[in-house]
């Protein structure tokens, strides 16, 4: 699994629980903050099956642009990768600069899921509720990632 660090605690200990191997992607100031897709070596990459984001992150503030998006999206098409959108704090910004959802972006449904909490938003620390946003067509679709998730049709179709 590819995961941030600095980011989720549980991201790497699930991981080591569930007999798994992490990569951690170093979030530095002079890549914004963000992962440098480019520094992930090859090997690490062919072995990969889930990547998580976390945007807006959680210690460093991080916004992804579009573009950085469409990179983690070509790069989870390329090698099969499912994208883990870990939006919890989409709704905590500042100055206006409100972060993008990863499944507005072209192609983001063919590849990810979207989750969100909702003890963020609504001071309920602690509580564990909270939604996934995916297509049962994806290759990341709840049935894979958690099955006792409930799908809700529609939560990720695109306007004819």
């Amino acid at each position: 699994m590819l995961v941030p660090s600095p980011g989720y605690p549980v991201y790497p200990v699930a991981t080591l629980f569930a007999g798994g191997e992490s990569y951690l992607m170093p979030l530095i100031e002079d890549n914004a903050f963000l992962p440098d897709f480019k520094a992930i070596p090859e090997s690490v990459l062919k072995r990969a099956k889930l990547m998580f984001l976390n945007l807006s992150n959680n210690p460093t503030a991080a916004l992804a642009p579009k573009e950085f998006y469409m990179e983690a999206i070509e790069l989870a098409a390329k090698y099969d990768i499912i994208l883990c959108h870990d939006a919890a704090y989409s709704e905590v910004y500042y100055d206006g600069k409100k972060p993008l959802s990863f499944l507005e972006m072209e192609g983001a449904c063919e590849v990810g899921i979207e989750f969100h909490s909702l003890s963020k938003t609504y001071n309920m620390t602690g509580w564990r509720i909270g939604f996934a946003s995916a297509t049962r067509t994806s290759s990341a679709s709840e049935d894979q990632v958690q099955p006792r998730f409930r799908h809700i049709p529609g939560c990720c179709r695109r306007p004819q």
